[in-house]
C-alpha cells in the first residue's frame, strides 16, 4: 500500500500499535490492515476509515484527525490497562473518553476489544454492535462485529454481517473464512462454506487458516 497516497486513520495505526503491546494479541494480517486503512485518497472526496483488501474503497465521512490523536493515544492507554489484568480501570477509562469526544466511536469500539481480550463474548458483540451501528460504512467495524458475533456462537447473525462486509471488500480473505466458518457451523454440508474457502486458496495456497478448514471440512464427510 503506498502510504502516501493515504490519509491513515487513527483506528487502523492504533490497532496496530496494540497489537505490538503484547504478543497475546495477533498482529493483524496485510488485508486487515488494508481493511482498516481505507480511507481518505488525495483529492478523493471524504470517505471514513474502512477499506477492501487494497482492491475497493469503502465510502463514508472525514473524520476529525486531532479529535482521533487524542481518542486513539486514550484508547492506548486503556488497552494497556487492560492489559495489565485491570479490565474495569480500561473500561472506566474509555468510557471518560467516551464522554470527552461523544462524537468519536472509536473508544466505544475499544470497549468491545477490551471485553474481547477479558473473555466476554457477550459484551464484546454489545460494544461492536454500537459502534458499527454509528460508522456504518467502516468495514473494520464491520468484520470485528462478525467475528464475535461468530466466536459467540451467533452463527446466523454472523453471516449476515459477513455478507454486508465482502459486498464491500469481496476479495478480504479473512472475511471469506469467516463467512465460510459461520456457514460450516450452521452446515456440515454447506457446499458455500467450502467454495468460500476453496476461493480463498486459489488466490492465497499457502493460508494457512483456509488449509486448516479445508482439513477440518473433510473430516466431517
Amino acid at each position: 500500500m503506498d502510504k502516501s497516497s493515504w490519509t491513515v486513520p487513527v483506528v487502523a495505526g492504533m490497532s496496530i500499535a496494540l497489537a505490538s503491546c503484547t504478543q497475546t494479541v495477533q498482529a493483524p494480517s496485510a488485508g486487515l490492515e488494508r481493511l482498516q486503512a481505507g480511507t481518505t485518497r488525495a483529492g478523493a472526496g471524504s470517505p471514513e476509515p474502512g477499506g477492501s483488501s487494497g482492491l475497493a474503497q469503502l465510502p463514508g465521512t472525514a473524520c476529525d484527525l486531532k479529535s482521533e490523536m487524542a481518542v486513539s493515544e486514550g484508547c492506548l492507554k486503556a488497552w494497556r490497562t487492560a492489559l495489565a489484568g485491570d479490565t474495569a480501570g480500561a473500561m472506566r477509562q474509555l468510557a471518560a473518553l467516551e464522554k470527552e469526544y461523544p462524537k468519536q466511536s472509536t473508544a466505544h469500539f475499544m470497549m468491545g476489544q477490551v471485553m474481547e481480550h477479558a473473555g466476554n463474548k457477550e459484551a464484546a458483540v454489545k460494544y461492536y454492535s454500537e459502534a458499527q451501528a454509528d460508522n456504518r460504512f467502516s468495514a473494520l467495524y464491520l468484520f470485528k462485529l462478525a467475528e464475535a458475533l461468530r466466536r459467540s456462537g451467533k452463527n446466523t447473525d454472523a453471516v449476515a454481517r459477513y455478507r454486508r462486509l465482502l459486498q464491500q471488500a469481496p476479495q478480504f480473505a479473512p472475511g471469506r473464512l469467516g463467512l465460510a466458518s459461520a456457514l460450516y457451523a450452521l452446515d456440515k454440508s454447506s457446499s458455500e462454506a467450502r467454495r468460500e474457502v476453496e476461493a480463498v486458496l486459489s488466490a492465497e495456497p499457502g493460508n494457512k487458516e483456509a488449509l486448516a478448514l479445508k482439513a477440518r471440512m473433510a473430516g466431517s464427510r
